[in-house]
């Protein structure tokens, strides 16, 4: 009975459809459960068209999957690329549900001949940012987790499903297995004890010669006796900062850069015009820095040194397109998109010495 659904717009519809009621309109409306009715089912230039009324503010169902919030007049819709299987859709509330026939509906037909292959279309915009996951290390009994944190116990990665102190262990409503631990491999024999050689005189230090190809590893010789200490030497220049780790920026709601470690050409912050709110990037350096390979991690905070900052929450994720950006999005305490400054660090592994 299910069918298979190619593309699906559930924040919009693949193309307008009109808001008035069907009782305006004279279409009569067919029942399919309590408080559910529907005035057409068909498909129509290869889109399946559902139009209906149920009970305004009222959240429809369909195919378990795809769902539309009733307007004031009660009345939701869907346009969806559809492909029929047996000529029916299912459609529920939570008051009930129940299925309706597809009109302009037929059996499947045998696949037609390959048409040529058409011209390649223009790349689409960037899609929004997708939910990320936070590497927390191992679990500590005395910290406290947020949704989406991921932490390492007892051989295996576990991830938070919600805000929360307890101990990862059976699948719940707090933890789920993010990656199990593989079993441990058995212990190799021992191999036998060699004899210990003599320990020869040292020999006078020769001029070094020229870098000669590897050969291959020998057996190990005998302890020669430690030679005189050094001078120490002079401390060398201050080399560049690396292209990745021990990194931050404090980032205004208006997308300036404020304050952030290293700084200076190509360090720079903006927020996005021609999106929603709360839209920003922060561009670590330029080419070849590449900081893919990295933690992100962000708060939303007051710009300035001191004080207080109104609450809320944002989310990272790399940069698509540039591998020294991070994508950031901050929103107010209900989940709205909403301008915020914010405070953002970048780690790497291998720099825990700078």
């Amino acid at each position: 009975m299910r069918s298979f659904l190619l593309a699906a717009a559930l924040s919009a519809p693949l193309f307008a459809l009109p808001q008035a009621s069907f009782a305006d309109q004279g279409v009569p409306n067919t029942r399919i459960a309590p408080g559910l009715s529907v005035s057409e089912v068909a498909i129509v230039r290869g889109r399946l068209i559902i139009t209906g009324s149920a009970t305004p503010g009222v959240t429809v169902t369909l195919e378990r999957r795809f769902q539309k919030v009733a307007n004031a007049k009660g009345v939701f819709s869907f346009a969806l690329l559809y492909t029929v299987d047996d000529c029916s859709v299912e459609l529920s509330t939570p008051a009930g549900g129940g299925q309706a026939q597809v009109t302009g509906c037929g059996p499947k037909g045998a696949a037609g001949v390959a048409g040529p292959r058409g011209v390649t279309g223009a790349q689409g915009a960037t899609g929004p940012a997708g939910q990320g996951f936070a590497v927390s290390g191992d679990w500590e009994v005395e910290h406290s987790y947020s949704a989406n944190d991921v932490v390492f116990h007892d051989g295996s990665s576990w991830v938070a499903l919600q805000d929360t102190d307890s101990e990862p262990g059976d699948e719940g409503s707090h933890w789920r297995l993010f990656a199990a631990g593989g079993p441990q491999g058995p212990v190799g024999d021992q191999g036998p004890v060699g004899n210990q050689g003599p320990v020869g005189n040292q020999g006078p230090v020769g001029n070094q010669g020229p870098v000669g190809n590897q050969g291959p590893v020998g057996n190990q010789g005998p302890v020669g006796n430690q030679g005189p200490v050094g001078d120490k030497g002079p401390v060398g220049d201050q080399g560049p900062p690396g292209s990745a780790g021990g990194m931050f920026a404090v980032v205004d709601a208006d997308g300036t850069w404020q304050r952030g470690y290293p700084s200076g050409s190509g360090y720079t912050a903006s927020r996005a015009d021609s999106v929603p709110a709360g839209t920003y990037q922060v561009i670590f350096g330029s080419s070849p820095n590449d900081i893919t390979g990295c933690a992100f991690t962000g708060t939303i905070g007051s710009s300035g040194s001191s004080g207080t900052y109104t609450p809320g929450f944002l989310t990272v994720v790399g940069r698509a397109g540039n591998p020294a950006g991070v994508f950031v999005q901050t929103f107010d305490t209900s989940g709205n998109l909403s301008d915020r400054s914010f405070h953002l660090t970048v780690t790497c592994p291998g720099l825990g010495s700078q």
